[in-house]
């Protein structure tokens, strides 16, 4: 298991909001480009823009669903081993709770359970692209 130092931690943090203000920045361009598109008054444009940029709400929120859709992407790449891990990892966090974020947690153990039997479809489809070109004498 890797160290974790402060200066680990710290970029960690910068790199989660420098990606989140990114993301900011995105949604406010397409959001932008939907107003020119439905000739939305500029004044308008400016106001909702800035409301915003000024709502910390709505950058949580936005960070949020980054970090959903990173977690979903990640989890579809990671190979099998580690994904049994985090599976069960998962299973033991959503027994752990109720009500909703019991539900949250099993469905995440879910969902790692689905990327987990598609890694190993990978994994088998890889040996067999192995064997695929060979040719018998």
């Amino acid at each position: 298991m890797p160290d974790i130092t402060a200066e680990a931690v710290a970029k960690r943090l910068i790199d989660g909001h420098l990606l989140a203000v990114l993301n900011l920045h995105i949604f406010l361009l397409n959001y932008a480009r939907e107003c020119a598109l439905n000739d939305m008054p500029t004044q308008r444009i400016k106001q909702q823009v800035a409301s915003a940029i000024e709502n910390p709400d709505l950058r949580k929120a936005i960070r949020v669903m980054d970090n959903i859709r990173e977690a979903h992407e990640v989890m579809c790449t990671l190979p099998a081993p580690i994904l049994e891990v985090l599976r069960d990892e998962l299973l033991r966090m959503a027994q752990d709770r109720t009500g909703p974020r019991g539900k949250l947690k099993q469905a995440w153990y879910e969902f790692a359970q689905q990327a987990l039997e598609d890694a190993r479809t990978r994994e088998r489809k890889d040996v067999l692209g192995l064997y695929q070109g060979i040719k018998r004498p």
